[in-house]
């Protein structure tokens, strides 16, 4: 079982390189060089931040390059590029729904895409989406399990809180 944190030296090599593309998408076009990721990728990751900070800032919520701490649009981000690298554009279209506007999910598609098919034909894996799938179930179970005994209390809660994550 996860506990709340992912951190990341729970990471593969990949997964960090990824994230900390995430991390310096606000130095695009210029990116610090990685042994990992080529530079196209970490261009096309900081172009998808950008465009999806364009379209709602809120949305993109990265931590600074040296916090250990991943953020859920980070993690989210490299659930979507690993489910684009296992072919799986249903749940990559539904993540793009959730993120952008009907008018821009289209282009939002094609980014992925690209990033996809860029990282294919370098010949880099990322298979993250199993570990994420599981995380945010665990998440899910512990809140709802800690919904069930407090339901007993006859406090009513002052929020409610969402008990579900992006499963897929």
């Amino acid at each position: 079982m996860y506990d709340d944190t992912i951190t990341l030296d729970r990471l593969e090599p990949t997964e960090r390189a990824v994230i900390s593309a995430i991390r310096r998408w606000r130095d695009y076009p210029e990116t610090v060089p990685c042994r990992v990721l080529p530079r196209t990728v970490r261009e096309q990751i900081a172009a998808l931040v950008a465009f999806l900070w364009r379209t709602d800032p809120y949305a993109v919520n990265v931590g600074v390059i040296v916090e250990q701490e991943l953020r859920l649009f980070e993690v989210q981000l490299l659930y979507a590029i690993s489910e684009q690298l296992a072919g799986k554009t249903i749940t990559t279209a539904e993540i793009i729904a959730w993120w952008f506007p009907a008018s821009e999910q289209s282009q939002a598609r094609e980014a992925l895409q690209a990033i996809g098919d860029t990282l294919r034909s370098a010949g880099v894996s990322i298979v993250s989406a199993d570990w994420v799938r599981d995380y945010f179930q665990s998440m899910t179970l512990r809140r709802v399990r800690r919904r069930s005994e407090s339901s007993t209390s006859t406090t009513p809660p002052e929020y409610a809180e969402p008990v579900s994550a992006m499963i897929h």
